[in-house]
This record gives structure tokens, sequence and C-alpha cells, in this order.
């Protein structure tokens, strides 16, 4: 069984087998990677993007929103999906190997801990929390359990960002005092 890879928004997503017993994932058919969504707002339609361009490995199993209509709605989009107003079910479903935390700040650290504590692999926007307490929990309950815990810092990986820091590094711009900037998600 190999590592799974979700390319997405200049970052990559690096889970390994891990989390899912190899006999589970030989006996699903496609051998896909099952993935529960939380939150289909702005970044988790970035997310819904990822899984598009990487169908080949990667099926979208759960769409989780309070918006009812909204996971409805994404869920007939996708072969084979459920939807649901909370995570609980997605949780419970074997055929969901990560859990991809893509809803609003307040609820990234419980949806997290609920996935980890349900044994899923976990990619999380960024914060996982505001309190540095939480962040230590998370990390290490994925730490005791073996299981994946990545945070989305895309950013790092973003080409005008890259290149401020080349020219940082290589003492082009001088000494950095301050950093304003904009970023635009969209075309």
């Amino acid at each position: 069984l190999k590592p799974f890879c979700l390319k997405a928004s200049g970052f990559v997503l690096h889970l390994p087998a891990a989390p899912t017993p190899a006999s589970a994932m030989a006996a699903r058919k496609d051998g896909r990677l099952g993935v529960a969504l939380v939150g289909l707002g702005r970044a988790g339609h970035f997310h819904l993007e990822s899984i598009k361009r990487n169908q080949g490995s990667a099926r979208l199993v759960w769409a989780v929103d309070v918006d009812t209509e909204r996971a409805r709605r994404i869920a007939s989009e996708h072969r084979g999906c459920a939807w649901a107003a909370t995570l609980d079910q997605a949780i419970a479903d074997p055929e969901v190997d990560t859990v991809i935390v893509a809803s609003a700040t307040d609820t990234h650290f419980p949806f997290i801990m609920q996935a980890l504590r349900g044994k899923k692999a976990v990619f999380a926007e960024k914060p996982i929390s505001h309190e540095i307490h939480e962040v230590e929990e998370a990390v290490q309950f994925a730490s005791q359990e073996n299981l994946p815990l990545v945070c989305g810092f895309q950013r790092r990986a973003d080409a005008n960002f890259r290149e401020l820091k080349r020219q940082l590094d290589g003492g082009v711009i001088g000494q950095l005092k301050v950093v304003k900037s904009c970023s635009r998600d969209n075309p």
C-alpha cells in the first residue's frame, strides 16, 4: 500500500498508509483514499477542487456542513458521497480514511479531536486552535495513536513568499523590518 499524496494549492498532503489497515484498503474496489470534508465554505471549496484533481487517488465519501442544503448539493455532485450536518456518521464510516477540517476556525479543534479519536488521519486548515494547550493536546494525541495530523500552512509554498524568502536569504533586499501582504486566492 503506497502513501497518498494530495496536491493542492501549492502544497502536498502526504499521508502514510498506516491509519487504515491494508486489508481494508485492499478490500475497496477502487483502492482510493476515502475523504470526509467538514466545512464546505470558501476553504472547503479549495479542498473539493483538490479532490477532483486527484480522483485517481482520492474520493469524497462524506460532505459535512451545518448548512444541510449545501452539504446535500455537494454530495449529489460526487458519486457515492453521503452528507450530514455533523461529523459523527462520517467518523463511524469505515470507508473514511482521512478527515479534512475546513470549517469555521472555532470548530477546528473539536473536529480534529473527534476525527483522531475515531482513528482517522486529519488534515486541518490553520489554526488547529487559538489555545496552545489544545494544539499540544491534538499533536500529542495524534503522536500517541500514530495518526497523521497535518496543518495547512500553504503560504509557505506560495511562489511569491518563497521568492521573498530567497531574496532575504541572499541579501538582495536588505534587513527585514515589516512585511505587509495581501493575498488573493481567486484568479
